[in-house]
C-alpha cells in the first residue's frame, strides 16, 4: 500500500500549479511554441536538463513495463525493434521514440534526496529505460505514477538523487506496444507515376487501365488513361471517373492493421488480384526511368473485413471489406462512350459506308498542324463543313455492348 503524500509534498504542488498558471498567461501573451527556449527567461520558471543523448552514441534501448518489453537496437543507423524487419516497423515513430528516450527536459525540479519514493510511484515504477551507449555505459530512468493534479509524470534517473515531472506526451510515447510501431500503411502510390492499373476479379471479367504512350497527342483531347481489357481493342476511358472511383479509393486503401492467426485467410484463391505500375515521366509527357510494380492479393469477405497480402512482403494484413468494393467497378462505366474520339492533328483518312456506297474524306495538313484542306472522294470540299462533318463523327457514341465490343 501506497503511503499518503505528505503536507509538504502538497504544497510543492500547489506551487507548481501556481508555476503553471504563469506559463498560461505568457502563453496568451504571446509566447509561441517555437519561443520555449525563451520562457525561463520570461517567467523566471527554470527548465532542467534530465537527460541529453544523440542516437548516434547510443546502441540499444530498453523500454520495460509490466505489459510490454520493447528493445531498439541501432544496426549502423538503421533501428529495429524487438528484432522484427525493418520493413515491418514504421521508421517515423522510432524517431519519435527516439527523441522522447534522448532529450528529456523539465520545467519542475520537485525534490532532492527523496526520502520515500513510494509518494511519486517510484519505488514500482511504471516504466524503466535503459539506454546502453556505444561507450559501453548504460543511462537508467524510472517512470512513477502521473500527478492527478499537473498531469505530468514523476521521472528520476534510477540511483540519482532528484525527482523531477515530464509531460504526458513524452511518457505516451514511451509506453506504447509492439503493435502501434508495426501499424503503419505498407502500400502508397505517387500518383503522378500511375502508368498502369490492372484488376483481377474473380468471376468477373478484369480491367486493365493505362496510361497512353503519348501524352503529348492525349493531352490535346483531353484524354489520357485507355483500357485494354475487357473488351475487344483499346478505348479511351473517362479521366474523371478514373479519377474518382479508382484512383481516389486506391489511394485511401490503408494497409497497416496485422491480421489476427488463423486457419485460413482466402488468401489462395483470392477476390481480387491489384496490380499497380509506375514511372516517371519527363516534361514531355514521355516516359522514363524503370517501371516499378506493387501486387495485392485481397480475399473474399469476411464478416465485413478482407485479408490482404502484397507481393514481397510475408505478412498478412486486415482492411474493412467496403475499401474494396471500387475493384467491383461496372468496366462499361469506364470508357468513353465516343468510341471514335480521335484528334483531327492526328488524323489523314476517314472512311464512311452507307447504303454500300463509299465516301472518303482525305485530310491535309499545314506544317503546323494548324489549318487543313480536306477533299471528299478525291474532289475539294468546303472546309468548315468537312470540319462540322468531321465533329459529327468523332461525336458517335457507345450505348451498348455487341460480341464484346461497344457499340
Amino acid at each position: 500500500m501506497k503511503k499518503k503524500m505528505p503536507v509538504w509534498a502538497k504544497g510543492i504542488i500547489i506551487l507548481l500549479i501556481i508555476a503553471a498558471l504563469i506559463g498560461a498567461i505568457a502563453a496568451v501573451n504571446g509566447i509561441s511554441p517555437g519561443e520555449e527556449d525563451n520562457i525561463a527567461e520570461r517567467t523566471d520558471v527554470p527548465r532542467y536538463d534530465v537527460y541529453r543523448s544523440d542516437s548516434d552514441k547510443v546502441s540499444r534501448i530498453k523500454i520495460s513495463s509490466a505489459e510490454n518489453t520493447l528493445v531498439f537496437k541501432n544496426n549502423d543507423g538503421t533501428w529495429t525493434l524487438n528484432d522484427i524487419d525493418p520493413s515491418e516497423v514504421a521508421g517515423n515513430k522510432i524517431d519519435s521514440l527516439l527523441m522522447s528516450v534522448l532529450t528529456v527536459i523539465s520545467n519542475y525540479e520537485i525534490e532532492k534526496d527523496p526520502a520515500d519514493l513510494s509518494i511519486y510511484g517510484l519505488d514500482d515504477p511504471a516504466l524503466t529505460i535503459e539506454i546502453e551507449n556505444k561507450d559501453l555505459s548504460v543511462d537508467k530512468f524510472i517512470v512513477g505514477d502521473k500527478s492527478p493534479v499537473t498531469g505530468e509524470y514523476f521521472y528520476m534517473r534510477d540511483g540519482g538523487d532528484i525527482v523531477y515531472s515530464i509531460y504526458e506526451t513524452k511518457v505516451s510515447q514511451m509506453m506504447k506496444n509492439e503493435e502501434y510501431y508495426r501499424e503503419f500503411s505498407r502500400f502508397s502510390v505517387e500518383t503522378g507515376n500511375l502508368d498502369e492499373i490492372i484488376i483481377q476479379r474473380k468471376g468477373k471479367n478484369n480491367i486493365h487501365l493505362r496510361v497512353k504512350d503519348d501524352l503529348s497527342s492525349a493531352i490535346s483531347v483531353y484524354n489520357i488513361w485507355e483500357m485494354t481489357e475487357p473488351y475487344d481493342g483499346v478505348y479511351n476511358a473517362i479521366d474523371q471517373f478514373v479519377e474518382d472511383k479508382i484512383i481516389t479509393p486506391m489511394n485511401s486503401l490503408n494497409i497497416s492493421k496485422i491480421a489476427e492467426k488463423r486457419d485460413d485467410y482466402g488468401l489462395d484463391d483470392p477476390e481480387f488480384i491489384f496490380t499497380v505500375k509506375s514511372v516517371t515521366f519527363d516534361d514531355n509527357g514521355k516516359k522514363t526511368g524503370e517501371e516499378t510494380t506493387q501486387v495485392l492479393k485481397i480475399s473474399k469477405n469476411f464478416e465485413s473485413k478482407r485479408f490482404v497480402m502484397i507481393d514481397g512482403r510475408d505478412g498478412v494484413y486486415e482492411i474493412s471489406s467496403s475499401s474494396a468494393d471500387f475493384m467491383n467497378t461496372d468496366e462499361f462505366l469506364i470508357i468513353s462512350k465516343l468510341a471514335v474520339l480521335r484528334d483531327i492533328a492526328d488524323t489523314s483518312k476517314v472512311t464512311v459506308t452507307r447504303g454500300g456506297e463509299e465516301y472518303i474524306m482525305d485530310i491535309s495538313h499545314s506544317d503546323d498542324n494548324r489549318n487543313f484542306e480536306f477533299k471528299i472522294n478525291g474532289r475539294d470540299a468546303d472546309s468548315d463543313e468537312s470540319k462540322k462533318k468531321y465533329q459529327d463523327i468523332i461525336s458517335i457514341s457507345a450505348d451498348g455492348l455487341c460480341n464484346n465490343e461497344p457499340v
